[in-house]
């Protein structure tokens, strides 16, 4: 069984202004300065792609209660850590 996209859709809402907070601290990451770090970081920002990782660990911190405040940065860190890995 595949997963459509209004699925996957459904399982954003619980986490959606956090997840809002990831976008907006993804887009501010692509701006270092140098050129060529600021190309192929805005690309790999700007790919957006589904953003799986970083909702699951809010989806995860907020089923197991933990505090949310930093856990926007957090799951930009992780999704930044994935596209650097695919760099």
């Amino acid at each position: 069984m595949s997963i459509s996209a209004g699925m996957l859709d459904n399982c954003y809402i619980p986490v959606a202004r956090e997840m809002e907070g990831v976008e907006a601290c993804l887009s501010g990451l692509a701006d270092f300065g140098v050129e060529k770090v600021d190309s192929i970081t805005c690309q790999a920002v700007a790919g957006r792609g589904k953003r799986i990782r970083p909702a699951v660990f809010l989806l995860a911190a907020r089923a197991c209660g933990a505090e949310m405040s930093g856990n926007v940065e957090i799951g930009a860190a992780i999704e930044m850590i994935h596209a650097a890995t695919l760099l």
